[in-house]
Order: C-alpha cells, then structure tokens, then sequence
C-alpha cells in the first residue's frame, strides 16, 4: 500500500528519475534563480525527491534557498534558509571534495546577506574550485557553469578571475 502511495505522488508531481540527473537540476536551478513560479516548482520538485545521493540532497538545500529567495514572508524565509543550510552542508559533510556540491555553496554564500552569519566558506570554497576545476574537463557543462560565475563573482580577484576565464 505504501509503495502505491509513493508511486502516485511521484506520478502526480511529475517526477521521474530522468528528471533527477545533474544536467537536470542545474537546468532547474538556474531557471529558479530567475522566477517565482520556476522556483516553485523547483522546490516542488525536490521536496519529494528523497535523499538518496549526496548530489539530490545538495540540490535539496538549494531549491529551499531559491524558495526563501523568492518568498517575502520573513519568517518563511528563514525556515527555508535553515533548512537548506542543513541539506547542503549535510551533502557536504558527505562528500567534501565534490567540486559541484562546493559550487552550490560558493554561489549560495555569495549571494547571501552577511547578517545571516553563512559567509564562512567563500574563500575555502573558492581555493577547492581553482584546484579542482581542470580536473571535472569531463563535465563539460559543469565545468563551463563554474569557470563562468567565478569569472563574474564579486568575491574573485581579477587575477582569479582570469584564473577561470583561461581554465
């Protein structure tokens, strides 16, 4: 009986495994940088996703980031930040040397009000990304994604900026 209740939820919601592949998640977590209703359904999406991989539950943490980034209740928008601060640094702490989960910190970090005290790992994160990036060149995507918002971050040098527009 549970294993139909799931599935139909899954089928309701329009997930399927397809959906859940990393070129995927990037797709929806840009499109969720951008609107409300993209948002929405990103967080939709990804509440019922599970956590069956330290990558799902990164991506878990960042659709509830976009939700709070987009909601305009305040104490809503905290529930949502705390929440994605646990899953993202959860996925980190299972995996510290995934470049891509160290990204999703980087770009969250970055856009994030210093008052909410989540700042810490800009520079850490930043040093990973300029050792780690030659060596993700069979991820195209991921690696052109990184090397481009690095190259346009407030938080790089312009010599580290170059770093990433010549990586």
């Amino acid at each position: 009986m549970s294993t139909i209740l799931i599935l139909m939820m899954m089928v309701s919601s329009g997930l399927h495994s397809e959906d859940l592949n990393p070129q995927r998640l990037r797709s929806l977590y840009y499109q969720a940088s951008q609107k409300p209703e993209e948002a929405e359904k990103f967080y939709d999406l990804m509440k019922n996703a599970g956590t069956k991989s330290p990558l799902l539950l990164g991506y878990k943490g960042i659709a509830e980031f976009m939700k709070c980034y987009h909601s305009y209740n305040p104490v809503s928008k905290l529930n949502y930040f705390y929440k994605g601060k646990q899953d993202l640094d959860r996925a980190i702490t299972l995996v510290p040397n995934d470049i891509e989960l160290r990204y999703l910190r980087f770009t969250v970090q970055s856009n994030l009000p210093p008052f909410l005290n989540y700042q810490n790992n800009i520079q850490s994160d930043k040093i990973f990304l300029m050792q780690n990036i030659s060596g993700i060149g069979h991820d195209v995507e991921l690696h052109s994604m990184i090397c481009e918002y690095m190259s346009n971050s407030d938080f790089c040098s312009q010599s580290e900026k170059e770093f990433f527009k010549d990586n």
